[in-house]
C-alpha cells in the first residue's frame, strides 16, 4: 500500500513515537523551559486558552504595543485572541 512497501513498519513506529512523546511531554517542556532560559527566554505557561489570552494582553500593556502580528501554528488551535480595544490586529 502508499508504493512503500514497509508502510506498515512506519505506521507503527511513527504511534510508538507519538506514544512516547506523549508519555513524557512534561519531562520535555521541562527541558525546553530550561534551555529557553538559559538562552534569555522567559517562558509562560498557561493552562487554558483565557489564562493564555490574559498573559498575551498583559504583555502587550506592558510594552505599550498598539498591533499584533499573530501566525497560527497547530499548537496555538483554539487561543483566539479577542478584539483588544486600541489595538490592531495585522
Amino acid at each position: 500500500m502508499h508504493g512503500i512497501p514497509e508502510w506498515e513498519e512506519l505506521r507503527s513506529l511513527a504511534s510508538a513515537i507519538k506514544e512516547h512523546t506523549l508519555t513524557h511531554l512534561g519531562e520535555y517542556l521541562d527541558q525546553f523551559e530550561a534551555n529557553a532560559r538559559s538562552n534569555g527566554i522567559h517562558v509562560h505557561w498557561a493552562r487554558d486558552a483565557a489564562e493564555h489570552n490574559q498573559i498575551v494582553h498583559r504583555i502587550l500593556r506592558d510594552h505599550d504595543a498598539t498591533s499584533l502580528i499573530k501566525k497560527q501554528v497547530d499548537a496555538d488551535r483554539g487561543m483566539r485572541l479577542p478584539a483588544l480595544h486600541g489595538f490592531r490586529r495585522d
